[in-house]
């Protein structure tokens, strides 16, 4: 280009020039809460005549603030309280052109509120609704732990909780059976047949001697599920100790409960395990919530990569059975768990929490 005399000229473009881009070095600070305001720094070039500046996921947003130059760019970012946890780029669109950078801000969990549990709705009213939860994770990904906990709830306290593991299923199993129906002493056991041909089932109820003291039959369908005190079923006298045998024609998922007055513990299972009919999912016999019943189910992820998968809440009959957990109303709830991270899904007041 030959410059016209005097210098040619200064107040345009030449044709063909192109405006430089934008580049982005930096990004800092790099992580941010869930339902939080930060203030943030993109360090680069050209930061000129900024279009806009949006994140993805876009569940985080972004205002420029005055003070930036061609080399920074000062934000104030808005982060939703449900934002995704984990890695969101930032796109800048200047008149020339946009840029984006990858893993600019990390998004983390927001603290457990502190403040004490409120009474939930779903908890506290009605009666207790009962069925089963199962956990099932995408193909290829692998298992999380999984402990579920139930819970007696009154005002939004925790009055009483018992926790239990997937157990393999059974078609041979015993259970301690210590009962004063007068002081508030019960047994209560539940019972799920996930295969596809029904259950025939015999109980057996034994004093400490080995002597028959009541028997009774039943039968559950496939998919179907029966929670009941030992008391229910079975006749006896005022006082019982001794234990329950249960035998099934097939494999069947059982937990068995203590209840003295208020206080709810597990009562560890005896048996014979039987070949596993859903190998590649883990079942809980049991879930129960409203009248003042509530359960909480936590996966874990201990492997090195992400997990994927859907917990599937059943009703007694083996039907979808909505339920609310972390302000969602449905029956299937999908998770996905960073590497050595956790998830927890529990009914939860309007502050998010939890009474467990």
């Amino acid at each position: 280009m030959n410059p016209g005399p005097g210098g040619g000229p200064t107040d345009r473009v030449p044709p063909g020039f192109l405006a430089p881009q934008p580049v982005i070095t930096s990004f800092t600070p790099n992580t941010a809460r869930q339902a939080s305001q930060v203030s943030a720094v993109i360090s680069g070039q050209n930061l000129v005549n900024v279009v806009s500046v949006s994140f993805a996921p876009g569940d985080v947003s972004a205002t420029v603030q005055p003070g930036g130059d061609a080399s920074t760019l000062n934000l104030s970012i808005i982060v939703d309280g449900g934002a995704a946890i984990g890695s969101h780029s930032v796109t800048v669109e200047t008149g020339s052109g946009a840029t984006t950078f990858a893993n600019a801000l990390q998004i983390q969990r927001s603290p457990p509120p502190n403040t004490l549990p409120l009474p939930i709705y779903e908890v506290e009213t009605g009666s207790p609704r009962s069925g089963y939860a199962v956990v099932t994770p995408d193909s290829g990904s692998s298992m999380p732990q999984a402990t579920l906990t139930f819970g007696l709830v009154q005002n939004g306290i925790l009055q009483s909780q018992a926790t239990v593991l997937p157990n393999a299923p059974v078609d041979h199993a015993v259970i301690s059976a210590d009962m004063v129906p007068e002081i508030g002493r019960y047994v209560a056991f539940a019972i799920v047949n996930t295969g596809s041909v029904p259950a025939s089932m015999s109980l057996t109820l034994r004093d400490e001697d080995g002597n028959v003291a009541a028997t009774t039959s039943l039968t559950l369908q496939s998919r179907q599920q029966i929670a009941k005190f030992v008391s229910e079923i079975l006749s006896f006298f005022a006082a019982f100790r001794g234990s329950l045998t249960i035998q099934s024609s097939t494999p069947v998922y059982i937990v068995g409960l203590r209840f003295t007055g208020p206080v709810m513990s597990t009562i560890t299972i005896s048996g014979t395990a039987a070949s596993q009919t859903n190998s590649n999912s883990l079942v809980f016999p049991q879930f129960a919530l409203g009248g003042g019943s509530a359960t909480t189910l936590a996966l874990v992820n201990d492997s090195t990569s992400t997990i994927t998968g859907r917990v599937d809440i059943f009703d007694q009959s083996g039907n979808p059975m909505v339920v609310r957990l972390n302000g969602a109303t449905q029956s299937t709830f999908s998770y996905t768990i960073a590497a050595r991270g956790s998830l927890t899904f529990a009914p939860r007041d309007s502050n998010g929490q939890s009474p467990f």
